[in-house]
């Protein structure tokens, strides 16, 4: 029997979707955030969906900064890296 799939919700759009198909952002101690690749750095992690407009929108409406409690707001180097992954 297979294990169930944890579901975790795009910070850009509020889908459910299964935590395996998002795209992980973690922050680190002291740190900016970063892309997480492998899904298992430590920190604090939120989560986007694998499309542009949700970049776009979480952006926009600055749930990065909220969603991992950041101090200022988040390096817009960290978007446009999720952009040129997504653009590819």
């Amino acid at each position: 029997m297979l294990k169930p799939q944890p579901q975790r919700t795009c910070i850009g759009c509020g889908a459910k979707k299964p935590q395996n198909e998002l795209m992980r952002l973690a922050a680190q101690s002291g740190g900016a955030p970063i892309y997480d690749e492998t899904g298992r750095a430590p920190g604090r992690g939120a989560y986007l969906c694998a499309q542009i407009e949700c970049v776009e929108k979480a952006w926009k409406r600055r749930a990065p900064e909220r969603m991992l409690k950041l101090q200022e707001n988040a390096p817009t180097q960290l978007r446009d890296e999720l952009l040129r992954r997504l653009s590819d």
